[in-house]
């Protein structure tokens, strides 16, 4: 529904992260590639947006279903491409999550 509606104002951000959202509701609910699928199509939209926030977290959300459904390389290519899209906030949100995968990518 938020998704719809987003998409006939002609708002693609917020489209985007509606399907963020849907993918995160579909990981809680163990449907793991659907997940992955709407939060691919967030990333992507997010990407040609030039959102770079909600990139980087729809990015972490999708390397975060990858390490559920064990495509370990992708979740590392996700993290580091959040990382470096991270690096112009300084915020403390965006500290907290560095750090996170930071740890995550270092391991």
């Amino acid at each position: 529904m938020c998704e719809r509606l987003q998409r006939s104002i002609g708002n693609r951000t917020g489209q985007a992260l509606a399907y963020d959202g849907i993918g995160q509701t579909l990981r809680a609910l163990g449907r793991l590639t659907e997940a992955i699928d709407f939060h691919a199509t967030a990333a992507r939209i997010l990407r040609d947006q030039n959102q770079p926030w909600g990139l980087a977290n729809a990015l972490v959300h999708l390397a975060d279903v990858c390490t559920a459904v064990d495509q370990s390389e992708h979740a590392r290519q996700h993290r580091a491409e959040a990382l470096t899209l991270l690096d112009d906030f300084t915020d403390p949100p965006a500290a907290a999550l560095r750090r996170r995968l930071q740890e995550l990518v270092t391991g």
